[in-house]
């Protein structure tokens, strides 16, 4: 048996959306493929749009035409979301490629297989989960969504909040239903231009975590380097000194690890590979140096230095040279580089009070993130679209995970109850992990930016904490 050639071999002008769609709906693997229908009917309406096709496929499977000389999709008409644009992860329907009117022939080879994907997938009877009777169609999201509002707190486990940052999603059983078609009102007898019609951008899959996680453990009696495995498997020591190592980071493409050690008497800043190789320090002159983070493009580091009764942010290359200062008021700590490299947030003390700020990457236009929150403080991170900042508050017994967006300052709170703090976002931005105190001790918990399934992927007798996350 030899498997048949990849799709976009057949047909080379076929659309990522349909390539995507057929793969997935052909998976061997059942937990591959679309798990309901309302997935997958959100999937065939990507594609068809795609693919200049102008319609859509109802809930109740039934096909529906767009009138090109009439219809308008009207931003009135959508619902937009209560949370920010998650980053594309599907091609983008620009205003110079808005669909063509009616139904192009070119499309026939494309509409052909999406029929075949469609019926392979309810042929192996995978889409039973999701019965048409109940379902409702997934949502859609305008290009300019609602501010979000904070969720109110709940009686189970964390709360789920109204708004999420990039590559975050709803759960799917309670999906926003999308504008029925009979409800949109034609525009008068004028086509619309293609830049006045607002097109809506389709939300990403939801994801399983992926990756690892280099946290800091405490045993036997110091504090260690370890990393697990996204989904709770593959936990490994990878420091074993009787001195003090913590604040691990990894690199951008995850084959280093950088951290903060005690080994020589003072904290000093080493580095090793991704499972404990090769382990070497950084730094050359200077001392007492903690919370390093490598910049996106691997080339410098930046990281906190105690100077006298005082520390500060400061940045040095790769390789522990030159070093400078960037900030020189008050007390601060904790920088992260955001995705692009061109900013650093980093928590400060400064008449009294802890805030985060953002500065640029040479240290100029500090801005202070105010919000109402007291006790502010701690390692923040950044989503991967770099409008959302995650960071815990509040006093030692009841700190909260919040989510800040860096411009607007709303406000987002995911958890409402027990102990937790040190947020670090997935690549993909479809996860936070986080240390939480709600089993007793110090354990590391996964949580959807949307406040939703809250997962623990850490059991042991011993703290467990700092987690950042490693492609």
């Amino acid at each position: 048996y030899e498997p048949p050639p990849p799709i976009e071999q057949l047909n080379r002008s076929l659309s990522m959306a349909t390539i995507t769609l057929v793969g997935r709906c052909l998976e061997k693997d059942p937990g591959s493929r679309y798990q309901t229908a309302a997935a997958l009917r959100q999937a065939i309406n990507e594609a068809i749009r795609a693919e200049g096709g102008q319609g859509t496929v109802s809930p109740s499977g039934v096909w529906r035409p767009h009138p090109s000389s009439q219809f308008r999709l009207s931003p009135s008409k959508i619902k937009s979301q209560p949370r920010p644009t998650p980053p594309a992860t599907t091609r983008p329907v620009a205003a110079a490629e808005t669909p063509a009117k009616g139904f192009p022939k070119w499309a026939a080879l494309p509409l052909a297989l999406l029929l075949i994907a469609v019926g392979a997938y309810f042929f192996t009877g995978f889409g039973r989960g999701d019965p048409e009777a109940t379902s409702t169609p997934a949502k859609l999201v305008i290009s300019e969504p609602a501010p979000p509002t904070l969720p109110a707190a709940t009686a189970t486990s964390a709360a789920t909040s109204t708004a999420a940052p990039a590559g975050a999603l709803p759960p799917e059983s309670s999906p926003t239903p999308e504008p029925p078609t009979s409800t949109l009102e034609p525009a008068d007898t004028a086509t619309p231009e293609a830049t006045e019609t607002p097109q809506p951008t389709a939300t990403p899959p939801r994801l399983p975590p992926t990756g690892y996680i280099v946290y800091t453990c405490f045993i036997d009696g110091f504090d260690q380097i370890c990393r697990v495995g996204a989904d709770g498997s593959g936990d490994q020591q990878l420091t074993f000194t009787q001195a003090t190592d913590f604040y691990g980071s990894a690199s951008p493409d995850g084959g280093q690890i950088i951290f903060s050690s005690r080994r020589e008497g003072t904290f000093d800043i080493y580095q090793m590979d991704s499972f404990g190789g090769g382990q070497s320090r950084v730094n050359r002159e200077m001392r007492d140096l903690y919370a390093p983070n490598i910049s996106p493009d691997g080339g410098r580091i930046v990281f906190t230095a105690a100077q006298g009764s005082r520390q500060n942010i400061w940045v040095m290359n790769r390789d522990g040279s030159d070093p400078v200062q960037l900030t020189f008021d008050g007390e601060s700590v904790d920088a992260v580089w955001s995705p692009d490299g061109q900013r650093i947030a980093y928590s400060s003390e400064i008449n009294d009070e802890r805030a985060h700020y953002i500065m640029a990457a040479d240290g100029s236009g500090a801005r202070k993130l105010a919000t109402d929150l007291s006790d502010v403080g701690g390692r923040s991170s950044w989503s991967p679209d770099g409008q959302w900042l995650a960071f815990y508050a509040g006093p030692n017994d009841g700190r909260q995970i919040y989510l800040i967006q860096v411009d607007t300052l709303e406000l987002v709170q995911l958890t409402d109850e027990s102990s937790n703090l040190a947020p670090a976002f997935s690549p993909d931005g479809q996860w936070i992990v986080f240390t939480s105190y709600r089993d007793g001790d110090a354990e590391l918990f996964l949580i959807r930016p949307d406040g939703s399934d809250l997962t623990q992927i850490s059991f042991n007798s011993r703290p467990d904490w700092q987690p950042r996350w490693s492609p």
